[in-house]
């Protein structure tokens, strides 16, 4: 079997567990999320903004809520959450958001480097 197949084998189940998690994330969590988040200008400006329910709408919604459980010092010092609001979140779905983004920050770096190596060799 050569690097290319392994690479492959690998890849594609990688992708398709990034896309089915953020398919969960999106269709069954991001209501909860914004939940905890009534009284928030940033949120409720995004939910407004991005009121459309398709795809790219509703990621971009997750997105930023994302943002706020991955780098939540910099979210607070910057005014866009509170300590309080962050708190309300259960552990839970803190856990389900950084295990997306680290996930899918590994996903692209891996086909990035595999697309890179398959250029230059």
């Amino acid at each position: 079997m050569t690097w290319e197949k392994v690479v492959v084998l690998v890849i594609v189940p990688a992708l398709v567990l990034d896309c089915a998690l953020h398919w969960y994330l999106r269709k069954w969590r991001l209501e909860e999320l914004e939940s905890y988040f009534p009284n928030n200008r940033e949120v409720q400006a995004e939910k407004k903004f991005w009121w459309w329910n398709t795809f790219m709408n509703e990621s971009f919604r997750l997105s930023a809520i994302i943002d706020y459980v991955v780098w939540p010092k910099k979210m607070i010092k910057r005014g866009e959450i509170t300590e309080e609001e962050l708190a309300a979140i259960p552990i839970v779905l803190k856990r389900w958001l950084i295990a997306y983004y680290c996930f899918s920050r590994l996903q692209m770096t891996g086909v990035f480097t595999w697309y890179v190596w398959a250029k230059l060799l």
